[in-house]
């Protein structure tokens, strides 16, 4: 029995090293919303590595940097893709997605919003489950809805018993820009049409003034701890006249690829760095 204990001694350790890299390194995610649809649906788990060495069009898992009452720790984790890093300038013109004024093409099975009608009756559901798409938002009682789901499903989804047309939506510039970032009257920005906008980077320096101080106003008084007030003096920050602001952290832009009903950042803003948790690594099952 004595010539067994060694092999038993390295298995055991093997597999105690095993679970503390694991532990250390990797988390399991479960996705639970359509988000990064249709590369990562509900009930999809994922691996995640534990690193800050992203780049760009890498899957993310993120904490929710909206919960500004909460610890970092215990703001919700979440997936998108990044798409910006600091000091990129970041366009959207015409769903096109433009970095430092390169084309980005969208992700394979992208989802786009569309406007489908019917002939009054509802969307067959056998179809949404299929290819597992989203509810339909209802627009109209007379069978007007829109569809959230790649654009290589359009046309077998127009040739559909009981579908009259189906086309893509577009939001064009000067559009509602409600609940899109940022907050501002000066910037009429939207899910189609947003940017340019600076990603801001550790130790770059921008102007400020009443227009442009709202691109920022959120990282600088929620991340950076600042005190901002503006009036027809101008901007001041921590009580002081303010024309120029040096920013103290890494900042991140993301893009979900389920680009026509989006939740990131060009809704949320920002993803500061200390609040990216890693790089999905792939679909375990």
């Amino acid at each position: 029995m004595q010539y067994l204990r060694r092999p038993i001694f390295w298995i055991i350790s093997g597999i105690v090293v095993l679970f503390l890299c694991l532990f250390l390194f990797f988390r399991i995610f479960k996705v639970t919303n359509y988000r990064m649809a249709s590369t990562l649906l509900p009930g999809d788990r994922v691996w995640v590595l534990k690193t800050r060495n992203l780049h760009r069009q890498d899957m993310i898992l993120y904490r929710n940097p909206g919960y500004h009452d909460l610890s970092i720790r215990k703001r919700e984790l979440m997936a998108s893709r990044l798409a910006g890093l600091p000091g990129d300038t970041v366009i959207v013109f015409n769903k096109i997605l433009f970095i430092n004024r390169d084309t980005v093409y969208d992700p394979p099975g992208a989802r786009h919003e569309f406007r489908v009608v019917t002939d009054g009756n509802v969307i067959n559901s056998d179809f949404l489950k299929k290819y597992t798409i989203q509810k339909p938002k209802l627009i109209a009682d007379i069978g007007i809805y829109d569809l959230s789901m790649p654009r290589a499903l359009s046309e077998p989804l127009g040739k559909t018993k009981g579908i009259k047309t189906v086309r893509e939506t577009r939001q064009f510039i000067g559009d509602s820009s409600i609940d899109y970032y940022p907050p501002s009257p000066y910037y009429m920005w939207n899910r189609d049409q947003f940017g340019p906008l600076v990603v801001p980077a550790k130790g770059d320096t921008i102007q400020i003034s009443i227009k442009t101080v709202d691109l920022y106003r959120d990282i600088i008084e929620n991340f950076e701890g600042n005190e901002i007030e503006v009036d027809f003096r101008g901007v001041f920050i921590n009580g002081k006249p303010a024309k120029h602001y040096v920013f103290k952290k890494d900042y991140y832009f993301i893009l979900d690829d389920n680009r026509g009903r989006p939740n990131d950042s060009r809704v949320i803003g920002f993803i500061p760095q200390d609040h990216l948790y890693g790089r999905i690594c792939g679909v375990i099952f």
